[in-house]
């Protein structure tokens, strides 16, 4: 007991000295390691590394333990559908139907052992999808009821993230497999490791992929020894871009900004696809356990972050992203020539000013062109595959939109 109130004591210290100042600010002290923050309504959920879970109704002012029903208490992710929760552990998955007050292991499909051990769950419409390292792949169609593995096509069954973008699935390998996709909902399985860095200490390794996320069509992933690796072409070929620290854990995002989570060097954001570099540390001590990130979440107007000092951190959204005024009346763009055959220009501010998507329809809406643009003077589009017709150019900016007509001869 004594040492329980030297430990307040010292946390409430820290609030004191950290919240003076425009920085990440503690909000709350657990036993462990803080490794998933997910929320719903009014409530925070945080699953720890050894102690179960907790849950806050205050934005995280105060949290009380959630576990009566688990027998397993190495919790490691989270997903919420209105009052129904699965929760992944170190031997499987748990269900809850009352917004986590009681707990009961989920139905039959995947086995209750450390081969079991969840490393991300994801939700798709009524489906659930289930990371495990070990067992592969798991797949329920009725929240958690009854599971079926889904591994056709996967070599590696340990593996630690699973992430939907655009309707394709990846999943990332803890130990060595590197990066799987699916384009069929997970019933086949390929690898996509084009670009994906070896392990230094084995070059018949690739890297610990830890997490994914994606700024449109630009995919991200994170991975330990090589930092941040992006894809253009939707997880066909990747490529490493320098990052400050090769050591990443977890990643978010919000419309152009990609936030980055490192072991030891707290956070990291680009706001330009990986060129350059801001780091968000203040009110973090680097090289310790208060800069080794573990989980992120965006709740109302803050960033939540976890770390291995056991200690969770807030900071408001507006002092990590840049906000940008409408300027729609001064945005814009010409496109030449129109009529086109080969090659459309596109030029003006809308594209001069910062991260830009461009797209291309046909009259049924069917983008049959896209690519993302930072800080061009001009833009060239090859059309010379199109179809003789009318077509709509988007181009997109963070508050922006703008479309278009075109003819293609």
């Amino acid at each position: 007991m004594k040492n329980l109130k030297l430990n307040f004591v010292a946390f409430i210290l820290l609030v004191i000295v950290k919240i003076s100042v425009a920085q990440w600010s503690p909000v709350y002290i657990f036993p462990s390691c803080p490794l998933s923050i997910k929320t719903i309504e009014d409530k925070i959920f945080v699953c720890t590394a050894v102690n179960g879970i907790y849950v806050s109704t205050d934005l995280g002012v105060t949290f009380c333990e959630t576990n009566l029903g688990l027998d397993d208490i190495n919790t490691r992710d989270l997903i919420i559908k209105d009052s129904l929760l699965l929760l992944g552990t170190r031997t499987g998955v748990f269900r809850s139907t009352d917004y986590g007050n009681t707990w009961s292991r989920a139905g039959t499909g995947i086995p209750a052992n450390i081969q079991s051990n969840v490393g991300e769950l994801i939700l798709r419409g009524d489906s659930v999808l289930v990371a495990t390292w070990g067992n592969g792949i798991f797949l329920s169609l009725d929240f958690g009821m009854s599971w079926s593995p889904i591994n056709n096509g996967i070599g590696n069954l340990y593996l630690d993230c699973i992430y939907e973008c655009g309707g394709l699935l990846f999943a990332g390998s803890p130990i060595g497999g590197g990066i799987i996709e699916s384009e069929d909902n997970g019933q086949t399985w390929v690898s996509r490791n084009r670009g994906v860095p070896k392990m230094y200490a084995d070059t018949n390794k690739y890297v610990y992929i830890s997490s994914f996320a994606n700024i449109g069509d630009v995919i991200f992933a994170s991975s330990h020894e090589a930092g941040i690796l992006r894809s253009d072409d939707l997880g066909l070929s990747w490529n490493a871009i320098p990052t400050p620290n090769y050591w990443i854990w977890k990643t978010l995002t919000s419309d152009f900004t990609l936030l980055t989570g490192h072991d030891g060097t707290g956070i990291h954001k680009t706001e330009d696809l990986g060129l350059t570099w801001t780091a968000l540390n203040e009110g973090l001590t680097i090289y310790t356990g208060e800069a080794s990130i573990r989980s992120m979440c965006k709740i109302g107007d803050y960033i939540y972050i976890g770390t291995w000092s056991n200690i969770m951190y807030r900071r408001p959204i507006n002092e990590i992203f840049t906000i940008i005024e409408p300027q729609s009346s001064k945005i814009s763009y010409n496109l030449y020539p129109n009529p086109a055959k080969d090659e459309i220009t596109i030029e003006g501010s809308v594209i001069s000013n910062g991260l830009v998507s461009i797209n291309v329809y046909d009259v049924q809406s069917r983008r049959l062109i896209s690519g993302q643009f930072y800080n061009q003077n001009k833009i060239t589009l090859d059309v010379s595959q199109l179809n003789t017709g009318i077509y709509f150019i988007e181009a997109q900016t963070k508050n922006n939109m703008i479309i278009k007509k075109v003819i293609i001869q």
